[in-house]
């Protein structure tokens, strides 16, 4: 089966809509076509904008591939003069390339309501396919639906549309997906399962006898719920171990619901198809948004699927969200179809910051990026070193960077011109540089001034067993000392310099180093390590 390789647009409905073709030209459609702003796609291929932006108008676009008679609907009645509405799709096997015109060859049928579509389709070394013929908005006759449709169908796409399959998974599939997300469904005896892993759902009831106290067992830990009878889910929940629920398929939460059958859907898709999906995030909370996102680049990586997503959830715009694909993100704010590539467009696509914090169950606040890549690995080696289950970055726990001096316009009191950590998420662990901002070494390290930054955070008692002041002069003191002396200078006051970038630098040193009995020669790296791996343990419990 053929995946989308490319698409371009111009003038369907309010996407890219501009005065493309020129009296004066001698070439006009040839000139429109070249001008045409096309973009190359990815296995997962997120567009965010506002409602009415012209998010589905893409996936509409693609859909056609299955149903031609949507192909009605994507010309507006209106255009300029000088306007031109198509498009092209390019696929493995060749391209299909779309015109639209409001002159339809029936003259009884001129109107808002319907007119002329055009398509060419080329596959590689065999040839051009063209096609002609009126269409209504809200249809074709069916002779012209067949010529489109055969035309279309040379591609060899197999396109499917989440909204509009009436198709609904199975009791057993939905079940089977909500096992996977347990640890995240509020009031379940479930521990968490393993999203990486594949599943296998064990039916078989579990004896009376089998039964020693209230706490859960294995079972109940792993599989909460699972079928009953048809349309009836046996649920257990975390205040009774000693009794399931039965409970209708209807009755479950909406955003449970809404998570599982769109999972047990998407594994129902044939190997190879694009899937098309309209806001999958409605009903869900962000952390489940976040399993979602997970589980479908999973099954997509799997079957082979490539995904095209209308979206407004933060989460699905983080790249971070969607591991082991490639992934492109659009935006259609403006009423064009553009690629989010620079950072700061990202982020306004994103929405604000804080909101992203809040999402996550507590934030360990770093002043730059080399200190996130190193402490995710510690923690990483952590939890190897002491047998413990991983903590998920983004949902268990989140970095943010203050940037060094602008530590300063942060606290946790009610001060007016300072913004209040704790408001922003009640959980936070706050790593500083020691920088030349404090004394000699010291059990309880004092900064210089009582003007620092520093101060408040250090001084805060709600954060009293919450920050870590690095004992040298930066994060980088703790590491190896050979391979600090390959990448830093020290001077005699203990400060690192280079000249490198810090980044790569922190990427060298995880891809060398694994473990933390290479800091051994750091008295508090590991009661401060510690410390953090309590903060997030309590977090989440």
């Amino acid at each position: 089966m053929a995946h989308i390789k490319m698409f371009g647009l111009s003038c369907l409905r309010k996407l890219n809509f501009d005065d493309l073709v020129y009296s004066t030209d001698p070439y006009p459609l040839k000139s429109w076509f070249g001008r045409m702003v096309k973009h190359n796609t990815a296995q997962v291929n997120i567009f965010s904008g506002p409602n009415g932006g012209g998010k589905s108008t893409v996936l509409d676009l693609i859909d056609t591939l299955r149903d031609a008679s949507g192909l009605g609907s994507l010309q507006r009645e209106n255009l300029a003069v000088n306007s031109q509405a198509g498009f092209v799709l390019a696929v493995d096997r060749g391209e299909a390339y779309g015109l639209f015109s409001q002159t339809t060859a029936d003259e009884a049928l001129r109107g808002v309501d319907h007119q002329n579509v055009q398509v060419r389709v080329v596959r590689r070394g065999e040839g051009a396919v063209e096609v002609s013929g009126d269409f209504s908005k809200f249809g074709a006759d069916p002779e012209s639906y067949r010529n489109f449709s055969k035309a279309l169908g040379t591609l060899e796409c197999v396109v499917r549309h989440e909204a509009r399959d009436k198709q609904s998974c199975s009791d057993e599939q939905l079940a089977e997906e909500l096992c996977f997300v347990g640890k995240d469904l509020v009031g379940l005896t479930s521990s968490g399962g393993n999203p990486e892993c594949e599943f296998t759902l064990d039916l078989q009831e579990v004896r009376v006898d089998e039964w020693p106290s209230d706490e859960p067992n294995e079972r109940q830990r792993t599989k909460p719920i699972s079928v009953d009878r048809p349309g009836i889910l046996r649920v257990w929940l975390g205040d009774d171990t000693r009794q399931w629920n039965n409970v209708a398929r209807e009755r479950l939460p909406s955003g449970w619901i809404r998570y599982g059958e769109l999972l047990g859907w998407l594994r129902d898709q044939p190997e190879g198809a694009i899937c098309l999906l309209e806001e999958p995030e409605t009903h869900l909370h962000p952390r489940l948004q976040r399993q979602l996102a997970v589980r479908m680049a999973i099954i997509a990586k799997a079957r082979d699927l490539q995904l095209f997503i209308a979206s407004h959830s933060p989460v699905f715009l983080d790249p971070g969200a969607w591991p082991s694909v490639s992934l492109k993100l659009f935006d259609t704010t403006d009423g064009l179809v553009e690629e989010l590539t620079n950072p700061a467009r990202l982020l306004d696509a994103l929405g604000i910051r804080s909101s992203d914090i809040m999402q996550a169950n507590g934030v360990i606040w770093v002043e730059g990026p080399s200190d996130r890549i190193y402490l995710k690995h510690f923690i990483q080696q952590w939890c190897l070193e002491h047998d413990m289950d991983e903590p998920r970055e983004n949902t268990d726990y989140i970095f943010s960077l203050y940037g060094g001096a602008t530590l300063s316009h942060y606290g946790v009191g009610a001060s007016s011109d300072q913004i209040n950590l704790l408001r922003m998420n009640r959980n936070a662990f706050v790593l500083m540089d020691r920088d030349c901002d404090f004394g000699p070494l010291a059990e309880e390290p004092l900064p210089h001034s009582l003007t620092s930054g520093k101060q408040t955070i250090l001084f805060a008692q709600k954060l009293r067993s919450r920050r870590w002041v690095t004992r040298g002069y930066t994060f980088e003191s703790y590491l190896e000392p050979s391979f600090v002396g390959r990448y830093f200078t020290e001077d005699e006051d203990g400060r690192l310099t280079t000249s490198r970038s810090k980044v790569k630098i922190a990427l060298k040193y995880i891809e060398e180093f694994s473990g933390t009995a290479d800091l051994n020669h750091r008295e508090d790296f590991h009661r401060m390590m510690k410390s953090l791996m309590q903060a997030i343990c309590i977090w989440n419990s």
